[in-house]
């Protein structure tokens, strides 16, 4: 993101080390991209997952000429992180693309006040295309935290009772990730 940035004359003065959700970041300070144009701004938010895709190319020659399985499971991982890089519902490079491509400089917000909407049976203003990624965002998330309550409610039964695994009521798991999201999105 540095070199791209610096092409189109944007100097980060911030460059540090985080957790964003559970995985470790580096991370730069960008704030000054908003100044470029739509290309320029989704060139540098592309650079990141080109490097990655270099750095799994070169991994994966590494291996072919090395046989050796830790450069393998190298370029695995390297190349989970670059899908999951390019998923636009986290704010990682997918979605600063996509919020750059819609021209959308906070993209989430204007995707949670619709939602707020919705659930409050309000008009909105939103445009087309806030409406369609509220819904695959929401969609994506409701997925992933059903998921998840089910895996932690199977877990659970099994470590009181492992034959009532086969037992487990999706419905309650629906309902309770209903409020889990209503709690996690303060609506």
């Amino acid at each position: 993101h540095l070199i791209s940035a610096k092409k189109f004359g944007i100097i980060s003065k911030e460059i540090n080390f985080g957790i964003y959700l559970i995985l470790p970041v580096f991370y730069t300070n960008l704030t000054e991209i908003w100044k470029l144009n739509k290309k320029e701004r989704i060139i540098i938010n592309l650079s990141g997952i080109y490097l990655q895709f270099f750095v799994g190319i070169l991994l994966f020659i590494f291996f072919i000429l090395t046989k050796n399985q830790i450069t393998l499971h190298l370029f695995y991982s390297n190349f989970i992180i670059s899908i999951i890089n390019l998923n636009p519902i986290l704010k990682f490079d997918g979605y600063w693309v996509l919020s750059d491509f819609l021209e959308k400089s906070n993209l989430i917000k204007e995707s949670n006040d619709y939602f707020k909407s919705l659930v409050k049976l309000k008009k909105s203003s939103s445009d087309f295309k806030v409406k369609i990624y509220t819904i695959i965002r929401y969609g994506f998330l409701f997925y992933i935290y059903f998921h998840i309550l089910k895996l932690f409610y199977v877990i659970g039964i099994g470590f009181f009772d492992y034959s009532a695994q086969a037992n487990i009521n999706t419905t309650q798991i629906f309902y309770f990730t209903l409020i889990i999201a209503y709690i996690m999105f303060n609506i």
